[in-house]
């Protein structure tokens, strides 16, 4: 769905957006990304959280215990780990290893 428009082609502001997605279409979905999208996902059929931190995951778990969460899943620090490669650096050692001491 998209952000409801003014006349003058600027978004609206989240209070006035919030009233007139009740009023236009009433049992709406929404996804948001951040605090501000609270108001409006409480007024929501379904949630959505698109790259929000946790704070505002856990907020958004507390209005809506079935919202979808898209991004920012998991650490970080594991996603780079596993950019690394380590296993590998596991197998190229047990081909290289006796190389280097034969």
């Amino acid at each position: 769905m998209m952000r409801p428009q003014s006349n003058a082609g600027s978004a609206v502001s989240l209070p006035r957006q919030r009233v007139l997605l009740i009023l236009m279409a009433p049992g709406f979905d929404y996804a948001g990304n951040g605090r501000a999208d609270l108001p409006v996902w409480a007024a929501a059929r379904r949630c959505a959280g698109v790259n929000v931190s946790g704070p505002v995951r856990a907020e958004l778990l507390r209005l809506d215990s079935k919202a979808t969460f898209i991004g920012r899943q998991g650490k970080r620090s594991r996603a780079r780990a596993k950019l690394l490669r380590v296993r590998q650096w596991a197998k190229n050692a047990l081909v290289f290893v006796p190389l280097l001491t034969a």
